[in-house]
C-alpha cells in the first residue's frame, strides 16, 4: 500500500531517441486527496491500477478519472488501464475478466473522450512475478512518444 506518494524515474529507447519519465504512485486513501490533485496538474499520462481479484478497486476506476479530471490540464491523455495480480487468475473464483478490462478502457475512452485518448490500453500485470511490467511501461512510453507528434 502507498502512503501519499512514492515515484521513480524510468527510461526507455524508442527509435533510436533516449526519453525519461517520471512515475509517480499515488496512494487512494481519501485523506490524500488534496495531494494527488496537485501531481495530476503534471500528468503526461495514466497508469489506472486496480487489484484483478478486488471487483471494488476495479468499479472505482471511473472515480479516480473524474478525480483526474478536475484537476488535469484539458488535453489528452493515453492511458493504460492495468489490472494487477494476474498471477492470482486461477486462485480467485471472482476475478474480472480480460474482457470486463478492454470494454473498461473502451468505455472510458468513449465517455471521456477529451480527455482519454483513444489509443488507451487494457493490460495484466503481476507486481509479485514481474509479468507484463516492463512492457506496461514500454507501452505508455510509445503512447506518450505518439501523443507528442
Amino acid at each position: 500500500m502507498t502512503m501519499g506518494a512514492d515515484f521513480t524515474l524510468k527510461t526507455s529507447i524508442i527509435d533510436g531517441k533516449e526519453y525519461k519519465i517520471q512515475i509517480w504512485d499515488l496512494s487512494g486513501q481519501d485523506s490524500f486527496r488534496e495531494m494527488r490533485t496537485e501531481y495530476y496538474r503534471g500528468a503526461s499520462g495514466l497508469f489506472a491500477v486496480f487489484d484483478l481479484a478486488n471487483k471494488q478497486t476495479f468499479n472505482d476506476i471511473r472515480k479516480w478519472i473524474l478525480e483526474f479530471q478536475k484537476s488535469a490540464q484539458p488535453r489528452l491523455y493515453p492511458l493504460i488501464l492495468i489490472g494487477n495480480k494476474v498471477d492470482l487468475r486461477t486462485k480467485e473464483p471472482n476475478i474480472v475478466s480480460p474482457k470486463e478490462g478492454k470494454e473498461l478502457v473502451r468505455g472510458l475512452a468513449t465517455e471521456f473522450p477529451s480527455l482519454i485518448s483513444k489509443d488507451s490500453q487494457y493490460m495484466e500485470t503481476s507486481a509479485m512475478t514481474g509479468e507484463n511490467v516492463d512492457q506496461a511501461f514500454e507501452v505508455i512510453f510509445r503512447l506518450l512518444v505518439k501523443s507528442e507528434d
